[in-house]
């Protein structure tokens, strides 16, 4: 547990869930949405709102973010493409190397490079990288 901008927690939940025509098409729409709830919050409970905070600097912190959750979509993506019973043969322990080494060889592998590869175009068009 730790204080930090709630924009990592938004593009955590955000980049490993949704694809990138989702973000492109909806990104602003659920950014709104959040600002307009945690408004709706504070004022529910009496508290005064972050400062600076607006839906403007919302977008501006979230695309500082951008990277934090897409490297998270990358570590994820093995997990996301393997079937069930590719998952029965990874241990607890299992690092994220083997895993991505593991989807590497998989049926799955062509996939997760493409996917990866249009996370990096997304970022590199976004000017995140």
């Amino acid at each position: 547990m730790r204080e930090a901008c709630p924009t990592q927690d938004l593009a955590y939940c955000i980049y490993p869930s949704t694809s990138p025509a989702f973000r492109e098409n909806y990104l602003d729409e659920m950014l709104q949405l959040y600002a307009d709830e945690f408004r709706r919050l504070c004022d529910t409970v009496g508290v005064e709102y972050l400062p600076d905070f607006s839906f403007e600097a919302l977008k501006r912190r979230f695309h500082r973010a951008k990277l934090m959750g897409a490297l998270l979509r990358i570590m994820v993506l093995p997990i996301m493409l393997n079937d069930a019973s590719d998952m029965e043969n990874f241990k607890e322990d299992v690092d994220l190397s083997e895993m991505i080494k593991t989807a590497m060889s998989s049926p799955a592998a062509e996939q997760y490079k493409e996917k990866v590869y249009q996370l990096v175009k997304e970022l590199n068009n976004e000017g995140v990288i």
